[in-house]
């Protein structure tokens, strides 16, 4: 059985190459791909794979993926069948003749000094503003990767020696120096740290997030494109909006705005859904209102009204400050407005809905 045999190949991978966790859960993603592909031709058995379902595989995927991505692809491929024919389990490695596909080569793409200043530029308001400060300040200073930054654990922080001790590719470990800015920002990290946790349920992981729990790789990156570029996802929408205004004010129809109950917001062409958090899926939403409502004006020579139905609710004290600052003198509709909203909130007036009704909310 195809199963089987990828469950012995990664047990291999993991106790005899002493491969990352990181790296056998990529090979493994792909191998249960290349094993559903398999099984809808009608191969359950390794022994029953040819030199060209290899080839059929990966023209499937060269029309969805990348060429570094199939490149990866078949170079799981070709190491599982390596293994399959080392261990008797099959009389030939079918996958030995086919190519790599070509990379194309170029440079890395570097930071100037003014992109790095703006990447650090964090103004510390929530909890969230200190963690990523910290983050950014330790991996600069310091030299690590992302995958580094996100399994450090508390006890790998020495403050009174200033070090640290990372646990690097291969499980080689390297003790490092901190600099002055990185230990500063993460004690005042440390000293906020312990309200993130939930429920007072305790995690080693040095940097969480906002469940409390040990911020992954994923986590990080969409952290940061959200939090380092509110502004510039409310312009390109807007300059989108504007692109269409003609044929919207024609049609008396909008294809764009977060009032339809079919949006859909995407990020490098998948749905956000399936990895931002509300929190960042609704910070998306508001941009896409407030460039809404920006081209509106534009159009009229007059302000909208604004209706904000239960967007603050899952934003942070940040993007809530960044909410009013916008819609202030502006005409705005709110429902189920929280305290810190209201009592900022210089103009217009808050509603609640409480049993099918809308009302004044006096508080």
């Amino acid at each position: 059985m195809i199963r089987e045999a990828i469950l012995d190949f990664i047990n291999y991978c993991t106790f005899e190459k002493g491969l990352s966790k990181r790296t056998t859960e990529s090979y493994t993603n792909d191998l249960e791909v290349y094993e559903e592909f398999l099984n809808k031709g009608g191969i359950t058995d390794v022994r029953g794979i040819k030199d060209s379902d290899i080839k059929d595989f990966l023209k499937v995927r060269n029309d969805n993926d990348k060429t570094t991505t199939i490149a990866h692809n078949l170079t799981v491929i070709k190491n599982f069948h390596a293994y399959l024919l080392r261990e008797h389990i099959v009389l030939k490695d079918v996958a030995l003749l086919i190519e790599r596909p070509k990379l194309r080569k170029s440079l890395p793409r570097t930071l100037s000094i003014s992109d790095i200043d703006k990447l650090l530029d964090i103004e510390l308001d929530s909890i969230f503003d200190y963690r990523n400060k910290a983050m950014l300040e330790l991996m600069y200073g310091v030299g690590l990767r992302v995958s580094e930054i996100v399994n450090l654990s508390v006890n790998d922080i020495d403050l009174t020696n200033c070090v640290i001790r990372i646990m690097g590719k291969g499980s080689k470990e390297r003790i490092v120096p901190l600099g002055e800015y990185s230990i500063y920002y993460l004690n005042l990290y440390l000293d906020r740290r312990r309200e993130m946790l939930k429920d007072n349920k305790p995690c080693d992981k040095l940097f969480l997030n906002n469940h409390g729990m040990g911020m992954t790789r994923q986590g990080f990156f969409k952290n940061l494109k959200v939090e380092s570029s509110f502004e510039e996802i409310k312009n390109e929408m807007k300059t989108k909006l504007e692109k269409f205004r003609k044929s919207d004010i024609k049609t008396g129809f909008t294809a764009f705005g977060p009032h339809k109950d079919e949006l859909e917001i995407s990020i490098d062409r998948k749905n956000a859904k399936k990895f931002a958090s509300q929190g960042q899926q609704r910070s998306l939403a508001v941009c896409l209102k407030l460039a809404e409502a920006a081209v509106m004006e534009n159009i009229f020579n007059e302000p909208p009204v604004i209706i904000l139905d239960d967007v603050m609710s899952e934003l942070d004290d940040n993007r809530k400050n960044y909410m009013i600052e916008k819609i202030t003198n502006k005409q705005v509709f709110i429902t189920d407005c929280d305290k810190f909203v209201s009592e900022k909130l210089k103009t217009g007036t808050v509603f609640k809905v409480e049993n099918g009704k809308i009302k004044r909310d006096e508080n």
